[in-house]
């Protein structure tokens, strides 16, 4: 959505709060109400949310109101160039001002983009955050992005915490953001860190309401967590991939069941078990555009694993990016 000339990428709708600034939500209210508590606090992260613009004057000023205690930081990239010291990232709490002047060296910057073959334009301010963003007002003059200046490609991801970039480094290094990079895409990242249930409104959504040439569905770890019985996924995963396919024929769809995890290690059988859920599902459905993946092919190396044996650690992330990168590449 555009607001104040600002194409808000990731952002469904906004909401104004009590401090007189203005909140994201990454899907709408209508689909956030038929979410779990903790799938509605997902909503109001900033989990795929990029601020977008094209400035046409020397600079431009960001004013910003946060709750007390919320600390996050914001970094500034020019197209794929990051911006630099001191400018590469801002710090965000309470109430704060952010300026962001021109690249003095946009000329040069363009001739590398080109020659490079980046996805976006350097003339594309891209404002990525560690908290929600709550936009009080900004100031110069500025202009949404053109279509010329962005990935043709558009790539749609949903999962869990996994898919959402937790324990990775930065955004940047979630395997969602370096798949897209990889692939030449524009990433939607629709993470919900431990609400991925799988809820027929957010199937509802995703088809109707999301522009996507490819998709990644990571389904299953969190309802695997959370307890839910084999026949809940089975019914779960039939009506999400129905949907989501049918809606989007063109599209190419993934779907990934549950990534190397602790029940794989263990041997209890309930990870491998809901894959094969899965693939029976599919194999069942026979939706064209729809492509199965093992969740064990993607995430091959369990030593890459953190402490809880569920999220896989930034060299298990860039593992995944390559090995779902090759996977993709090799069926489209």
């Amino acid at each position: 959505m555009v607001f104040k000339n600002i194409d808000m990428h990731g952002c469904s709708a906004l909401e104004e709060l009590p401090n007189g600034s203005y909140g994201t939500l990454r899907v709408p209210v209508a689909v956030e109400e038929h979410l779990s508590g903790n799938g509605q606090a997902q909503n109001r992260n900033s989990t795929g949310i990029e601020f977008r613009f094209v400035m046409k004057g020397d600079a431009v000023k960001f004013r910003f109101a946060y709750p007390d205690g919320v600390v996050g930081m914001l970094t500034v990239y020019h197209g794929e160039f990051v911006a630099d010291w001191p400018e590469t990232t801002k710090m965000l709490s309470g109430e704060c001002e952010v300026t962001i002047p021109k690249s003095r060296n946009l000329p040069t910057l363009r001739k590398l983009a080109e020659e490079h073959g980046h996805r976006f334009s350097p003339d594309v301010i891209r404002l990525v955050f560690t908290v929600r963003p709550q936009l009080v007002g900004v100031e110069g003059e500025i202009e949404p992005p053109s279509e010329e200046m962005l990935p043709k490609k558009k790539y749609l991801a949903y999962g869990s915490s996994i898919t959402h970039g937790s324990i990775a480094l930065h955004s940047y290094f979630s395997y969602v953001e370096r798949v897209a990079a990889n692939l030449s895409a524009d990433a939607l990242n629709l993470g919900f860190a431990g609400s991925a249930f799988l809820e027929k409104e957010m199937a509802d959504y995703i088809a109707g309401e999301c522009e996507f040439d490819l998709a990644t569905l990571e389904l299953g770890i969190n309802l695997l967590l959370h307890g839910h019985t084999p026949e809940d996924y089975e019914e779960r995963v039939r009506y999400f991939v129905r949907r989501i396919a049918e809606g989007h024929p063109e599209a190419k769809i993934f779907a990934i069941d549950v990534y190397t995890c602790k029940s794989d290690i263990v041997g209890n059988g309930a990870a491998e078990r809901y894959r094969e859920i899965l693939a029976s599902v599919l194999k069942e459905l026979d939706l064209p555009n729809v492509i199965y993946v093992n969740g064990k092919t993607v995430l091959r190396s369990p030593d890459k694993l953190t402490t809880g044996l569920v999220h896989p650690n930034p060299d298990g992330i860039l593992e995944m990016a390559d090995n779902l990168t090759k996977i993709i590449k090799d069926t489209v």
